[in-house]
């Protein structure tokens, strides 16, 4: 992709009649103040650069004849926040994401030719809007129309400079020749009526496939008075623009990252929060997941679109129905998305029957989640989901709405069924969500599935990207270091090095050694958030002659461990109790943890030698710095 300062079709020129400018002087235009360019204009060009500060509004009004005419372009920067941002043509064409920085200079340009009205930012076109023979508009914006009047730069709030600015008259029979659309019968077309309300009219799922290029988005979202957010697959199984690693995530965005678009990224498959750091995909604006793709009963990937992935295999219709809510809560819950998209998509064998599907209680247990998490309910106008009772559902918990296409091709409607629901539900600007809002940040992610015969390596045997230490004090030597392929541990302070992600299901494999004299250690499994020495974890105990003992930490419980309030660290003791299972100091030794819901299995050396019940079905897994030097290696998941 390319950044679009002007689409082919979108190219402007103009011969010069008048020029009015004022220089390389700045201007300051603040609340109540106005600046009008002398003379009555029709067809113009105005351009310069403008500079807001933090909260700084102003707009250019044009055609204003003194009865309350002509239109206005905001300029208003700052996150996208649900406000409405700079190159708007206000109530007519509101955009929600500034193209620039504030603070920066940024080049503007408004230009009417004829009934084509057009703004750039930063050299990028982003209204071009065709004043129909007959407009809709409110009563309060009737007189919003083309017709001849006074330029003016007029002040909102705080201070929005200008410098440079330049006003040219244009012929009488200028016209635009990047206005090769159509315009829209506003008489129909409910986005227009909507924007007059000044309601979001975004379609935050917009995938670049299909025949759809980036510059056709473009155009159709300038056209049709609908923002576009735009968003590759991150992950496997999708269709279209797919990312494969945080590389492939940073190239992607520096290609986007300065087009008129919401800048979106779909977490694809339920590999992918193993696949990509929070980092690198925290350089979107948003992010959304769907339950298209879940994990069936035997433990295989299932596109649920698909058919032929669709194998109930012994389930009745109802106990799949089960499948599909408990993966929906299990995906929502784990994976940290601000949007749950296409929600509460059906196969084609249960679609037919959605209402009778989604009872009351499936329906709370989804929202139940979301709810809790913060996450966004998607208006699919594409598979016409979900239905009024969902809808109104998640208003009732003050759930926050999008809507989304998901295309396939570039022949995708105008978000008909999503409009439809906005009127039917009664739905508001404010029930609708943006990036501001989002909780992602602060959420977890949890490598909750299970696959069989699939490795996860949790060390490079490089360096500690993926490990967080924590030590109960400083020390002037490293606590936990790389040396030859190992994760080497001093034992001294006490402490540990956790992994950066959470964990449900897995089998994990480490290796260790002492390094001298065997001493203490362990490994830690589900350990809950808040770091701290002795943190909320199940220890499976290293220490020399009691490797496979289960250890309670920061009151998690084990079932099969009567509580006593007296025990600081409740204890399992494994199978084989005083034997010698560990191979001798120097010597490498091998732990398989294999933790399952509540379940929790060790296996020393090959040798079963402890099962507990725990309290807690996802957490970090940790390295413990306790007692003297040892070394791990080989530390990967199944």
């Amino acid at each position: 992709m390319r950044t679009v300062s002007c689409i082919p079709w979108l190219a402007a020129a103009a011969v010069a009649l008048t020029l009015i400018s004022c220089g390389s002087k700045e201007m300051a235009i603040s609340e109540g103040s106005r600046h009008q360019f002398k003379g009555d204009y029709t067809n113009f060009v105005l351009s310069g650069e403008f500079q807001t500060e933090p909260g700084a509004s102003a707009c250019v009004a044009f055609h204003n004849d003194g009865t309350g005419s002509g239109y206005q372009v905001l300029l208003n920067g700052g996150p996208i926040d649900g406000t409405i941002k700079s190159g708007s043509l206000l109530h007519v064409r509101n955009l929600y994401r500034a193209l620039e920085e504030e603070g920066e200079w940024t080049p503007l340009e408004v230009a009417v030719r004829g009934k084509n009205i057009s703004v750039k930012i930063k050299g990028v076109d982003v209204v071009c809007y065709t004043e129909p023979t007959q407009p809709w508009r409110l009563p309060q914006y009737e007189k919003m129309r083309l017709g001849h009047g006074a330029v003016s730069l007029v002040g909102g709030k705080g201070t929005v400079r200008f410098r440079d600015m330049k006003l040219t008259k244009l012929p009488a029979d200028a016209t635009n020749p990047c206005d090769t659309l159509p315009p829209i019968d506003e008489s129909t077309d409910r986005a227009i009526q909507l924007q007059q309300e000044d309601f979001p009219v975004i379609d935050w799922h917009v995938h670049l496939k299909g025949g759809l290029t980036a510059e056709m988005a473009h155009a159709m979202s300038m056209n049709y008075g609908i923002n576009y957010g735009v968003a590759p697959n991150a992950g496997a199984g999708g269709v279209g623009r797919m990312l494969s690693n945080d590389e492939e995530v940073y190239e992607y965005f520096d290609e986007v990252k300065d087009m008129p678009f919401l800048r979106g990224v779909q977490g694809e498959g339920r590999k992918w929060t193993a696949d990509f750091s929070s980092e690198a995909l925290g350089t979107f604006d948003y992010l959304f997941t769907d339950a298209m793709t879940i994990v069936d009963q035997k433990g295989r990937i299932a596109r649920i679109y698909r058919n032929e992935e669709v194998r109930p295999e012994g389930l009745s219709d109802q106990k799949y129905m089960d499948l599909i809510v408990d993966q929906t809560v299990k995906i929502l819950t784990n994976e940290p998305a601000d949007i749950f998209a296409n929600a509460f998509f059906l196969p084609d064998f249960l679609n037919d029957r959605f209402d009778q599907m989604w009872t009351p209680e499936r329906v709370a247990k989804v929202l139940d989640v979301m709810q809790e998490n913060g996450i966004a309910l998607e208006i699919s106008a594409r598979y016409l989901i979900p239905n009024e009772y969902i809808i109104r559902e998640a208003k009732k918990r003050g759930i926050k709405f999008t809507y989304g296409t998901n295309n396939v091709d570039a022949n995708f409607g105008r978000l008909e069924y999503s409009i439809d629901m906005t009127k039917k539900c009664g739905l508001t600007a404010d029930d609708m969500w943006f990036p501001n809002l989002s909780t992602r940040a602060s959420r977890p992610t949890v490598i909750y599935n299970h696959f069989e015969g699939t490795q996860v390596s949790l060390f490079n045997g490089k360096d500690l990207t993926g490990w967080v230490p924590v030590t109960e004090s400083e020390s002037e030597e490293p606590v936990f270091k790389v040396e030859d392929g190992c994760i080497v541990v001093s034992g001294k302070p006490n402490g540990y090095l956790r992994t950066a992600r959470q964990y449900g299901d897995y089998s994990l494999h480490v290796e260790w050694k002492w390094i001298g004299s065997g001493t203490n250690s362990g490994i830690f499994q589900r350990i809950q958030e808040g770091d701290k020495v002795w943190p909320t974890a199940y220890e499976c105990q290293l220490m020399a002659g009691r490797a496979g003992d289960i250890v309670s930490l920061g009151g998690a419980r084990i079932k099969e461990v009567p509580y006593d309030p007296a025990v600081k660290f409740p204890m399992k003791k494994r199978v084989h109790s005083g034997a010698q299972i560990e191979l001798p100091d120097g010597e490498w030794n091998r732990a398989e943890i294999i933790c399952k819901g509540d379940k929790m299995m060790v296996y020393i050396n090959g040798s079963l030698e402890n099962e507990a019940t725990l309290s807690y079905k996802t957490g970090y897994i940790a390295l413990q710095s306790e007692g003297g030097p040892l070394a791990f290696r080989n530390i990967y998941i199944e």
